[in-house]
């Protein structure tokens, strides 16, 4: 089996591709999560008594 070196140049453009998967994977997480307060949010407050209006 013969070994493959890797360039510096390679090495880094791997580093900055991966590196941009993880942040788009980090943004859509992020986005997830949001979904899922704001949903939090609105089972919550429709669980609530209404309160009294006088």
């Amino acid at each position: 089996m013969s070994h493959v070196q890797v360039t510096p140049e390679v090495a880094l453009r791997e580093a900055m591709i991966e590196n941009q998967f993880l942040k788009n994977r980090v943004l859509i997480l992020s986005q997830q999560c949001a979904d899922r307060d704001r949903r939090i949010a609105e089972l919550e407050a429709a669980s609530e008594p209404p309160a009294d209006q006088d």
